[in-house]
């Protein structure tokens, strides 16, 4: 019996971790994984491990494993060749979209189409053939309003500032649960003993959640939320840094930051306390405490995305980082250089290209919707130099209509494919005035449902 040791990274998940493998040849020429552990050489993992990654040998050496493709013949599967399964679907799809048109074909990509090299630089040219709007993944389901915030704030909707969680000093997480997600869109793993080394350093993690998650229970501090109020909080910290003069100046360039301050003059700490049921002062006190903090980072992740007002949220969330000095600043929120450069190689993505009629009880009305997936991509890439190129420079500006807040879609939801951006109460359409100095009348028309009004 021969052992070899392999060095590799675990795909299961975003976290990426590195792993050591130990495989066993045997007499009869059979391998097999005798050993899984945490590589405590990868210097991003550093040896970190979960059960899912252990439980990697029992898929390699599940008897029930497929090592082919298998063709349903009535009600019994049978093995066929590769070149025949190719054949078969290549027949099939264009036979299907000839008939029926190019939308009867539907794409689902999950969440380890991005933990392949081979599907994240080739699958785009299969999709661009089929030439589907009937395209849905993992990010449709509770991502997309990150990546539109991208789109029209810095002209690529996976241009994604993540935080730089090892230097920060103060750590803002809003609808996130890192120590059972292990950091969905900032790639973190080991997230827990990340965390708690903010805390040994003297820093501060605050958690906004209605529930007291995993991670709401080791931080310094949890404010409990009313579900679907997250906008409102941020908009009163947002307000408070304004009001209370906690804004520093950022290196980047920036257009629109006066008709933002003008815009949420009204949003007052404690008008926002009873739409999200956080304490004024707390909130004000919140604000105060990130702005103190040498280096500090707000991240919002999944809660805050699947509701009402998530696109709003994100917006908000990337003001927050930006008139604080710490969008694109070491120990704030930083872009990465990855080694596949998705930004460079694809295009920015796309608002309002196509529209539908969605119906509601009662209503009918013209919805836009969104195609920015270039299939599940989600870490946005691109070194420092180019956060500042989008449609409005850093895009303070060019965001500021998504107040009427962004709701993923998922399909099977009383038969149809919720639009991104239904709702029902209110009316969401293209505005021609996107810019804040422009659109004044269409950003306050969406705040008064923040407001309550």
């Amino acid at each position: 019996m021969t052992k070899t040791l392999h060095h590799r990274a675990c795909h299961l998940c975003e976290a990426i971790c590195g792993l050591t493998l130990e495989t066993t040849r045997a007499e009869d020429g059979s391998l097999a994984i005798t050993s899984i552990k945490g590589d405590t050489l990868d210097s991003f993992s550093r040896g970190h491990i979960c059960p899912k990654a252990v439980a990697l040998q029992d898929i390699q050496n599940d008897p029930d494993r497929l090592h082919q493709p298998m063709l349903r013949v009535g009600n019994e599967w049978q093995p066929i060749a590769w070149d025949e399964a190719f054949a078969l679907v290549a027949e099939r799809l264009a036979g299907i979209q000839a008939r029926h048109g190019q939308n009867a074909v539907a794409v689902y990509q999950g969440n380890p189409s991005v933990h392949n090299y081979g599907l994240m630089t080739h699958s785009n040219y299969f999709l661009g053939l089929l030439k589907t709007r009937n395209r849905f993944s993992a990010t449709s389901v509770d991502q997309l309003p990150h990546h539109l915030t991208s789109h029209l704030m810095y002209g690529h909707g996976l241009l994604l500032p993540i935080p730089d969680i090892d230097h920060t000093d103060f750590m803002l997480i809003l609808g996130g649960n890192p120590l059972a997600s292990n950091g969905s869109i900032m790639t973190v793993p080991d997230v827990e003993k990340r965390l708690k080394a903010i805390q040994a350093r003297g820093g501060k993690v605050v958690v906004v959640d209605p529930r007291r998650s995993e991670t709401a229970a080791m931080a310094d501090q949890h404010l409990f939320v009313r579900p679907g109020g997250d906008a409102a909080l941020l908009f009163g910290v947002l307000n408070t840094l304004f009001s209370e003069n906690l804004t520093r100046d950022s290196h980047l360039p920036v257009e629109g930051l006066d008709d933002v301050r003008h815009a949420i003059a009204g949003l007052t700490a404690e008008a926002m306390s009873r739409q999200c049921a956080v304490p004024a002062e707390q909130i004000r006190q919140l604000a105060r405490d990130f702005a103190a903090a040498d280096k500090a980072v707000c991240y919002g992740r999944m809660g805050v995305s699947t509701q009402a007002f998530g696109t709003l949220c994100h917006w908000l969330v990337q003001l927050i980082n930006l008139v604080t000095g710490n969008l694109d600043r070491v120990g704030g929120a930083l872009c990465t250089t990855p080694a596949v450069d998705l930004v460079a190689s694809t295009g920015g993505g796309h608002f309002n290209r196509w529209q539908s009629r969605v119906s509601a009880p009662g209503v009918r009305r013209r919805v836009a919707c969104v195609g920015l997936g270039r299939g599940n991509a989600h870490r946005g890439r691109r070194a420092n130099p180019r956060i500042g190129h989008g449609r409005g420079q850093s895009g303070v500006v060019d965001a500021q209509w998504s107040a009427t807040g962004a709701r993923p879609g998922w399909p099977g939801v009383h038969g149809q494919h919720r639009s991104l951006y239904q709702r029902d109460d209110a009316v969401c359409r293209p505005d021609p005035a996107l810019h804040l100095g422009a659109g004044k009348r269409s950003l306050r028309h969406h705040l008064q449902y923040v407001r309550g009004a």
